[in-house]
């Protein structure tokens, strides 16, 4: 076996006698971002920031890490030794791993509830793990040890003797010495399972080794509840080490015993098991069995199957005697709502069944499944008796999805009333309407009844229930699921990671509606795409009023790569869609960014209604990059509070021609910034909106896409909303090479803001970036590219009629380029510092007023020759007529 260091031993064992008073909690935090247990920054000690990690001798210190999709790496800095008087708790489906050679040395207190400690995550370096304090595992809380050889050294899990072990979740592991209780889920080892002492298993759950082999020759293991399955594949699956170590089976045992080797007579098995001269392996409560007394008390079965991939096995068990099942009237039990913490489970004994029967109600925020040790609260109703009426109050916290169930139990097993499980939602306000949760139990798919909590998919008069305390399964939601109407849809918890994800399949013609309210606290929508031609979007249609807290975010692109699922673009894929050009950036409200004064641009869609797909830019790779950015149409008809983000954005890569995630070589313009298109009756919040162009992938970032805001309240305005709109073109990294390709900014998109029956207000905003530099691009010779956003758009745009009342504003480097005679109520431009302009294009631009930095021009023709803001041939004529127009 792998020799321990002998000074690690001895700072071990010095260490274990070393007693300190409690001193205070080290919490994980992650701030840091890198996930590393010795990094300070990602802790808080007591509830503030800390100023050191736990480092690698936790005294008196109790740690604690929670929440699903952490991960905690312990890399070594010295072995990490707990003292006693420590906890360290792993819980809510955390991970704590070790990635390097040290030797964890437990001494204290180990609770993993829902969690994993995971020592085979570092397979190259063998650790031996030392625990001789208390280890809990519960809530599917897991342990992992592989097994790994090097030279003649195999790492081991060696548990101190004198300890109670309550286990009922996953451990992998070899030469595991001792458990003296089981509460259900499975004790694996991979070799031999080495017990030391005289123990008593309790409770129920699984102990699979290859052998199992007492250490001490005089031993009596007995077995009253878990299973004992020995995957050797001979009678030699019991080892005694000399002397009279046996498994003493008592009466009532419910533990089944499994050898793989199957096709044995009863004459085989008690042969080998209990008939063993003087020292039996197996006992039946102290006694030596008879082949007869054997046959009586002792099923025998052989079975043709798969065990540990053996192809055959035999289990043996105590034969139940006298069982009458106990059964519920319509075998059903229901929980009611009493309040938005407290409910009623309720259910009704047909016949108590016998032996008698214990009546146990549980119910807790996590599934515990068909195990009443695995719940998190349970209340004993005593023995069941005929035709009892349940109705047993239990109390709730307010917010949290609850499941429940009524079980029966006796010495021969457990029965449940149905459904189990099921599930109900702890919430203020309860709306009338029934709740339907979504569990992902079956699959991520919205059509399939499994996936609800009430077994139907959702209903018109149902409220919809997203929730990451319950789950953590993708939801891909399709319009023709059920109705496609709801009563309303809540989602409450944060965003994290890729987790708490709603894919929409909806299309502009099947949205999803929803006749309340939409409570989107937390959590991602998204749909599918990019493709060739694609048809999916974000599209909801909420009768009431809809709230994106500071945590949620609908999100159909991003500008940069990410996530399969949350980052990628969701419209026209690589080198789609009709704003695509090769060596560009994709256009959309206006021109792409390019290498040379390429002509060729297509800009199209609608800027009062913008409902079209940003187009791909042009490059190599798979389809999914360089895509542009999705639709989101929101139809609100109360109020929206927006606090969050609501983005769709084209694909690219900041940096030129350099693949951020992998660091290797790429090529290909982004693509454009897609739609967003929201009608609400009012707006508040501190939220962000944007059809931002994708950044440069070597061949020229993406066009802003196009952003409506339209609201329908009387006497709405946009003062209560303190957030950004925007939609500008994308940008190129500092690293960019000018010397070999010398690539132009790209246009801005349109934001289109309206209240009531006002004019359409049109904001065009871009800025021209170069990294953090705000410098104007420019080809090699010095001379500037131009990039404007168009003006009307060249196709599916907007007719002259609607375009003529809408008012106009160019601020930033906003610029606009005409493609046709059109007339507009105002204009109105930021400065006469020549940021803003218009490209003529031989065109006439007629507006009613025209502004400049606020102060209002005369009536008159302007052109190239009398000011500096026209360029090239064409005019903007100033009429001076009806309302103003505001350029700026």
């Amino acid at each position: 076996m792998k020799s321990i260091k002998l000074t690690t031993l001895l700072a071990a064992f010095a260490a274990a006698f070393i007693s300190t008073s409690y001193a205070g909690t080290y919490t994980w935090t992650g701030n840091a971002g890198d996930g590393l247990w010795f990094n300070a920054g990602n802790w808080n000690y007591d509830g503030a920031a800390a100023t050191t990690s736990p480092g690698n001798t936790l005294n008196g210190d109790d740690v604690v890490i929670d929440g699903a999709g952490v991960v905690v790496t312990y890399v070594p800095g010295g072995d990490l030794i707990q003292q006693a008087n420590s906890t360290l708790t792993i819980s809510g489906g955390a991970k704590l791993q070790q990635n390097g050679e040290a030797y964890p040395f437990f001494h204290g207190t180990v609770v993993v509830d829902g969690g994993t400690l995971d020592y085979k995550n570092n397979e190259t370096n063998p650790n031996e793990v030392r625990l001789d304090g208390r280890l809990s595992l519960r809530n599917g809380g897991q342990l992992f040890c592989k097994q790994l050889t090097r030279s003649s050294d195999i790492a081991r899990l060696i548990i101190g003797s004198g300890v109670t072990y309550s286990v009922d979740g996953t451990v992998n592991g070899d030469y595991a010495p001792m458990y003296q209780e089981m509460a259900g889920g499975t004790l694996y080892v991979g070799n031999e399972f080495q017990p030391r002492g005289t123990l008593t298993f309790t409770g129920s759950g699984t102990i699979s080794c290859n052998i199992f082999a007492p250490q001490d020759p005089n031993a009596v293991i007995t077995f009253n509840g878990p299973d004992l399955i020995m995957r050797t594949t001979s009678f030699d699956g019991f080892w005694q080490s000399g002397g009279s170590a046996c498994i003493n089976v008592p009466v009532g045992s419910k533990s089944k015993f499994t050898i793989a080797a199957g096709f044995h007579t009863v004459n085989d098995v008690y042969t080998k098991t209990f008939g063993s001269g003087t020292t039996p392996k197996f006992r039946y409560s102290g006694e030596t069995l008879t082949e007869e007394r054997f046959a009586e008390l002792f099923e025998v079965e052989a079975h043709v199957g798969q065990i540990d991939g053996n192809d055959y096995y035999t289990d043996f068990y105590l034969k139940p005697t006298g069982i009458e099942p106990l059964t519920f009237v319509n075998n059903t039990v229901t929980a009611t709502l009493t309040s938005d913490i407290s409910a009623t489970v309720s259910a009704t004994v047909e016949e108590p069944g016998s032996p008698d029967y214990n009546l146990v109600v549980v119910w807790g925020k996590a599934n515990g499944g068909q195990t009443v040790e695995n719940w998190e609260n349970a209340i004993d109703l005593g023995v069941a008796s005929e035709n009892q009426a349940i109705a047993q109050a239990i109390a709730l916290e307010y917010g949290y999805a609850y499941w429940y169930g009524i079980a029966a139990t006796n010495k021969n097993g457990t029965i449940w009333a149905t459904p189990n499980p099921a599930s109900f939602f702890a919430m203020q306000n309860e709306p009338s309407s029934p709740t339907n949760v979504w569990t992902g139990a079956v699959s991520t798919d919205s059509r399939v009844a499994g996936n609800w909590s009430l077994g139907h998919v959702p209903e018109a008069t149902e409220y919809v229930y997203v929730l990451d305390r319950l789950h953590n399964v993708k939801l891909d939601w399709y319009p023709d699921t059920g109705s496609g109407v709801v009563a309303g849809w809540i989602q409450p918890d944060a965003f994290s990671n890729n987790k708490h994800l709603v894919m929409f399949h909806t299309t502009a013609s099947d949205p999803l509606a929803v006749t309340g309210n939409v409570e989107l606290g937390g959590g991602s929508w998204t749909h599918g795409g990019p493709a060739d031609e694609p048809v999916e979007m974000v599209n909801v249609a909420v009768g009431g009023s809809m709230t994106i807290g500071a945590n949620a975010r609908i999100v159909v692109g991003t500008s940069q790569n990410g996530d399969a699922d949350d980052g990628r673009s969701r419209g026209y894929k690589r080198g789609q869609g009709p704003g695509y050009l090769r060596t560009a950036g994709g256009s959309y409200a206006g021109e792409g960014g390019h290498i040379t004064n390429t002509t060729g641009f297509v800009s199209y869609g609608s800027i009062l209604n913008p409902f079209s797909y940003g187009s791909g830019g042009w490059g190599d790779g798979d389809g999914t990059n360089y895509g542009g950015g999705g639709i989101v149409k929101l139809d609100v008809g109360g109020a929206l509070t927006m606090n969050g983000v609501i983005r769709s954005r084209g694909f690219g890569y900041a940096l030129n021609g350099v693949d951020q995630a992998t660091g290797e070589p790429t090529t290909g313009g982004a693509g454009s910034g897609g739609s967003i298109n929201i009608t609400a009756a009012s707006i508040s919040g501190t939220g962000s909106i944007d059809a931002n162009g994708g950044n440069n992938g070597l061949y020229g970032p993406g066009s802003g896409g196009r952003v409506k805001v339209a609201l329908t309240g009387n006497s709405a305005t946009f003062d209560s909303f303190t957030g950004t709109i925007e939609a500008v073109g994308g940008w190129m990294e500092s690293n960019a090479s000018p010397t070999i390709f010398d690539v132009s900014p790209a246009a801005g998109g349109t934001v289109c803001l309206q209240t009531g029956n006002s004019n359409p207000v049109v904001k065009v905003y871009n800025v021209f970036r170069i990294g953090g530099n705000d410098s104007t691009w420019r080809v090699a010779t010095g001379e500037a590219i131009p990039s404007a956003t168009h003006l009307p758009a060249m196709q599916n745009g907007d007719t002259a009629a609607s375009l003529k009342t809408t008012k106009w504003e160019l601020s930033g480097r906003g610029s606009i380029r005409l493609t046709a005679d059109v007339l507009v109520e105002s204009l109105e431009l930021a400065d006469d510092e020549g940021d803003q302009c218009v490209y003529a294009e031989g065109h006439t631009l007629t507006v009613r007023q025209l502004f400049i930095d606020g102060v209002k021009l005369p009536s008159g023709t302007y052109t190239a020759s009398n000011t500096s803001w026209v360029k090239g041939e064409g005019s903007v004529i100033a009429s001076g007529k009806g309302l103003s127009i505001i350029i700026r």
